[in-house]
This record gives structure tokens, sequence and C-alpha cells, in this order.
């Protein structure tokens, strides 16, 4: 099977085929399959290809579909919401369909997830004027947190009900889920909303625009400014990374308080969110690099004893470790997510349950 996560500045892809796996990137969209073709030989051997597609909004609601012949217009529709993002995987689908188009092309959305939060929880209030159905919270890294729904489900005696899951990276994000929905998400009509990142500038008072366009910018202008030119490396006056953050943070007294202020948002958001489950089962903190951030999940895993987790040593688990006692209330966890391993998965599953429906 081969995987793509296509951005504006790249595409990265993975070829996954009986335990061989070839990983690679482009930095052009026309690039994309002649690279990978050389790299593993004819794309009429390579079997399905899985995109992940980060913003569906109310057009493509499921987690895992094929491609179909709307989906590229659906796609490009929803761009207004995360516009590099949507309009650069369209154009690597369109390319698609000409390098491999005998291949089954299934959609991995992001959103799809929290497709069914509570009205009071995607709602904005705004005037009903303007309160047209898209515009609403859509969360996001939803293929991650349903992942770590299932790791925790399958890895605990008693599968825990009330999870808090927090995507360590360079988006970071927490989703509260319950009875295995989701409830709650830090991110809203866009990726912008909730906790900074690197260069996004997450939760804002809405009218600092204003006070910025009264200095000379458009709103195209304060839009980038916000969503590329905030976040940390804006505070910082540099390009900075999360992983450079938390790595660094003990060698460097400037990165200490921007890494204060990212653990103080995350303990922020796991309060609120315990309070709007009505109590926590079990919060995992979810990783593609653990050996940057492990550390750190240990730092913020043994300031959760007001949940009431009793943290214990690490105890190594097959998908992380393990950062509570056997017999605590609250079951605290650190997850490594192989991203490439869990999308294979989830596309190969929803090939046989469509083979098996036929």
């Amino acid at each position: 099977m081969l995987l793509f996560d296509v951005t504006p500045l790249d595409t990265h892809w993975c070829f996954i085929e009986r335990g061989r796996r070839v990983e690679g990137e482009a930095l052009v969209a026309e690039d994309v399959f002649p690279r990978v073709e050389r790299r593993i030989g004819s794309l009429r051997n390579a079997g399905p290809a899985g995109f992940v597609l980060y913003h569906g909004g109310e057009l493509i609601v499921e987690p895992v579909s094929f491609v179909r012949p709307d989906s590229i217009p659906f796609i490009r529709k929803c761009s207004r919401f995360i516009p590099e993002y949507n309009d650069a995987l369209a154009n690597v689908l369109a390319l698609a369909e000409t390098a491999m188009p005998d291949a089954p092309r299934i959609l991995l959305c992001e959103t799809a997830f929290f497709h069914d939060l509570p009205e009071y929880v995607h709602t904005y209030a705004v005037p009903s004027a303007l309160s047209e159905p898209s515009l609403r919270r859509y969360g996001g890294s939803g293929l991650c947190h349903e992942w770590v729904l299932d790791s925790l489900r399958f890895g605990s005696p008693v599968p825990p009900a009330r999870i808090i899951s927090i995507y360590l990276g360079e988006n970071t994000n927490v989703a509260a889920i319950d009875a295995g929905k989701p409830v709650e998400t830090t991110l809203g009509f866009t990726p912008v909303e909730g906790l900074s990142t690197a260069h996004a500038c997450g939760d804002i008072d809405p009218t600092v625009v204003f006070q910025i366009q009264s200095t000379g910018l458009s709103f195209n202008d304060i839009s980038q400014l916000l969503v590329r030119r905030s976040g940390f490396a804006g505070y910082l006056g540099r390009e900075c990374s999360i992983a450079e953050i938390v790595r660094d943070a003990g060698r460097n007294p400037e990165l200490a308080v921007a890494l204060d202020i990212y653990s103080y948002q995350i303990r922020k958001y796991v309060g609120a969110f315990a309070a709007a489950l009505g109590g926590v089962d079990a919060v995992a903190f979810v990783t593609e690099d653990m050996e940057t951030y492990g550390d750190f999940v240990r730092t913020q895993g043994s300031t959760l004893g007001f949940l009431g987790a009793r943290v214990a040593p690490a105890e190594a688990a097959p998908q992380g470790f393990r950062l509570t006692a056997g017999d605590s209330p609250v079951e605290v966890r650190g997850l490594f997510y192989d991203k490439w391993k869990a999308l294979s998965a989830r596309a190969s599953d929803f090939l046989k349950r469509r083979t098996s429906e036929k």
C-alpha cells in the first residue's frame, strides 16, 4: 500500500508491503509519482493508495472513504478552511488519476472523527444570520485520536470510557472522548484555534485582529501573520519548532519560557476537558517522536495527581509506557504513534470490509 501526506511545502509518502517499508518525499506535486516509481518500481504493482485529508468540512464526513469523481471538487470547496493544504492535496489526487488509474484510491480524513460533536460543543455563539451550517468547530488529528481510543481499549483489562488524548507535535492538540465518541477538541473552525503551535497563534481574543488591522495591515496579511508568523516562532522572533522547545529548554532560558507556556496550555485543557467529561479514566500523551517527547511526557504525567492519578516509575508497554501504578484510578500512558503503520491498517480494514460487503 502507498500512503501520501501532502502539505503545502512537500509530500511525504510511504510504501508498506509484507514488512517492507520505503519512505520518501517530493517538493513539487509533479515529482511525487516519478519519485515513488524510481524507489519502488512500477506503480501498477504498488497496490491501493491512501491520501491524508486534513479538513473535510461538511462535505467529507467519513474517516475513510474511496476517492470518487466528486472528491476533488469537494476538497477544493473545503479549501477555505486551510487552502494551502487542500489545494495541494487536490493537485496530487488529480495526478494520481493518471499515475495510478486502476488502483483503489482512499481518503483518510482528519476532521471526520469530530463530525458528530455535540451541538453545544461545535456551535459558535454568533448571530444566526451568519451561522450557516459550515460555520462550526471541526476538530482535527481525528485519525490519531481514534487510534488512541482503540489502543487504550485493546491494552487495558477494563477499557476506559472517559479519555483525554493529547497529540504532541508541531500541531499539538487535545481531544476528550466519552464511551467511544469525541465530546471536545481544542481545534475549531480551522486548526488555528486551540494551543499555540510553532507558527500559529492558537486561542486569541478576536479583537486583537482589529487592533492589528488598525496598523494598516489587510485582513489577508493578518491571516498570514496569525497562521504562519505567530506562535512560538513569532514569540521568540526566530524560526523554531515545538521539538526544539521541548528538547533544548533546559539549556536555553528563552526556550524555557516557551516551554512553560506550552506546558501550561496543555495542563489547562486537560483540566477543562476533565471537567467536561465529569471525570477521567485515562490520559494518553501520544507522539510520533517519542525520543524527543519522552521526558516531556513523563514530566507532564507527574503533574496529573489532581485528577487522582497515582504516578509510578515508567513501566514499558508494547506501544509506549505506563506512567501510573496498576491500582491508579486514572491510567496515564505515553503512546508512540507510528502514523504510516496506523494509516495502512486503517485503510486495509476499510478495503476488507468493503470487499466482504459485496
